[in-house]
């Protein structure tokens, strides 16, 4: 669950079933449904926008290749795409909407054993919370983003949802040298 997937990025569209990752998927679907004038709602597709999305899903499932690429995490799994938001940040309703609809749609699903969301919010969301706790109930494992803390939020440490217990919060290191958080 994230802000889609690009269609122009290659390795997570036609060449997702390369190299040594044959035999998995893509499917795509959006859920965020932003309003005009809070009447005029309609579904703004399944495309990232903003970038996010694609990088967190070649984080994940990106397809292991002899070509010297780098590989997913996950790179023999499959991808089930949820846009759910325009940005990193669930703040509007109609995020927060896309959000929980994606988590719903995900927990229904008997093909999916785990979630990964790398969106958050400074704030709960008691609609997110329990869509959430549904797709717990469903078996899903969750993982959620911890949040990168700027000057201005060090205070905060794991960020909403990531901070839910039956939630995994996930967060990274800098590469390069010595093992440092991100800032």
């Amino acid at each position: 669950i994230d802000t889609g997937v690009s269609s122009d990025q290659a390795k997570l569209n036609d060449d997702f079933t390369s190299g040594f990752s044959g035999n998995r998927y893509v499917e795509r679907y959006g859920f965020h449904e932003p309003c005009f004038l809070f009447v005029f709602c309609e579904n703004d597709g399944v495309d990232d926008l903003c970038g996010h999305g694609t990088n967190m899903a070649g984080t994940a499932v990106a397809p292991a290749n002899p070509d010297g690429a780098f590989a997913g995490v996950a790179f023999k799994s499959n991808l089930i795409s949820a846009r759910a938001t325009e940005d990193v940040i669930h703040n509007s309703s109609a995020e927060k909407n896309g959000v929980s609809d994606a988590y719903i749609f995900m927990g229904d699903r008997n093909d999916l054993d785990i979630i990964s969301m790398s969106l958050g919010d400074l704030f709960s969301s008691g609609q997110i919370t329990d869509a959430i706790n549904y797709a717990y109930n469903q078996g899903k494992m969750i993982f959620n983003a911890a949040g990168t803390s700027l000057s201005f939020t060090t205070f905060v440490g794991v960020i909403f949802p990531a901070n839910l217990d039956n939630t995994i919060a996930v967060t990274g290191i800098k590469t390069g040298g010595p093992m440092e958080k991100c800032t």
